[in-house]
């Protein structure tokens, strides 16, 4: 009773751009919930809905091999091991350009971030031990206290909130810090109070199904490739200097329990990312994919739509991933560069500054907008039956 779904990260050049960037990822293998990695390959066993005991059977050696990494037995006594929390400086050898002050984080931020690490450790450890002893139901769930609703989270341009309401789903209104440019405490999921909330309203089982699209802003390679950001495959959490990595830290850690506590209550869910986002190499984002089952969709939003606001024959290519419970064909189209393009039109490139309306704005913070068919699309994968 198992479907087997099978995506390429890099397609052609899987050798070339292996995931974990040397020679030692292409060695990494790791076999866990029928979740396999190597060489720039995902592949998912997805147990069919409903086929519980089939999808309790898969835990076993995943959670047995997270516990192992985590926890020491030494002498009759269980000692904890941190995997994350020692902040080390990278090399001094790495060459980086000088970080404006106000990037620089404070102690407070990096005690905030090693506070986040251990919470979420800890909520996976007791999460995945219940589920694996059978009583998760009985410590987690409880009866929901406003009317279940599908929530989309980080929505600063609400599209998925939108298809929907298009779809008359009454979903939560979207979870955003930013919205407009304007700071919300309230909807900072960064902040422990706010994750722990949302946490809650996923245990009393209000949220029916969430999308989740990570904040990638010190994740993606170009922050890496101007010198700027300090993640390596020896440090992915980076070097705990700046501010915006240890940030992007908190947010994934927070993404990972959320996750984690959604497939266990048995609810649908995505995570989106550019391809070649840190994200996907996070420590935690790979003891997720140990832990639960997972259908990996790669695909380029030129697909889907994805258009320049100064140069509307032309497309965005945006090679993107997406991590969820259940498979959907249609968030697997894929493009190419070389020759006639699939999607009909020129590439253009995703860098530099448009000036729209008299103000500047980043490319890529405008390309974070989901064009209206990736929302279809995603919607598909949450909610097959509109």
């Amino acid at each position: 009773m198992l479907r087997r779904a099978t995506a390429s990260f890099f397609g052609e050049d899987a050798e070339k751009d292996n995931l974990y960037g040397n020679d030692a990822g292409k060695e990494s293998i790791q076999s866990a919930d029928g979740l396999i990695q190597r060489q720039g390959s995902f592949t998912s066993v997805v147990p069919d809905d409903g086929d519980e005991d089939a999808l309790t059977q898969t835990f076993g050696r995943a959670m047995d091999a997270f516990l192992a990494e985590h926890v020491v037995e030494e002498e009759g006594k269980r000692q904890e091991v941190s995997s994350g929390t020692d902040i080390e400086c990278i090399p001094a050898s790495k060459k980086r350009k000088q970080r404006p002050q106000k990037h620089d984080a404070s102690e407070e931020n990096r005690q905030q971030w090693e506070k986040t690490h251990d919470w979420a450790v800890a909520e996976i450890k007791k999460r995945v031990l219940a589920k694996k002893a059978g009583n998760y139901k009985e410590i987690y769930l409880r009866q929901p206290r406003l009317q279940p609703r599908p929530k989309e989270y980080f929505g600063g341009t609400e599209g998925v909130t939108g298809e929907w309401e298009e779809r008359g789903r009454e979903p939560f209104p979207s979870l955003e810090a930013y919205r407009d440019g304007i700071y919300n405490p309230n909807e900072d999921l960064s902040r422990p109070e706010i994750y722990a909330r949302e946490l809650e309203s996923i245990d009393h089982q209000e949220i029916t199904e969430a999308h989740i699209g990570t904040p990638c802003s010190s994740m993606s390679p170009l922050f890496q490739q101007c010198s700027v950001g300090t993640r390596s495959i020896y440090f992915p959490y980076g070097d705990g200097l700046d501010y915006r990595e240890i940030v992007g830290n908190i947010l994934a850690a927070v993404t990972t329990v959320l996750v984690l506590a959604l497939s266990f209550s048995g609810k649908r869910w995505s995570i989106e990312n550019p391809l070649r986002s840190w994200l996907w190499k996070l420590p935690l984002l790979r003891v997720l994919g140990g832990a639960v089952s997972i259908s990996v969709h790669r695909f380029d939003q030129c697909m889907y739509g994805l258009t320049p606001p100064d140069d509307p024959d032309t497309r965005y290519q945006k090679a993107t991933l997406i991590w969820s419970s259940h498979y959907d064909a249609s968030l697997t189209l894929t493009c190419r560069c070389k020759g006639p393009t699939l999607c009909g039109f020129l590439h253009k490139k995703l860098e530099g500054r448009v000036k729209l309306n008299g103000k500047w704005y980043q490319r890529a913070k405008l390309a974070g907008a989901y064009p209206p068919a990736l929302c279809k699309a995603i919607c598909d994968t949450l909610c097959p039956n509109p």
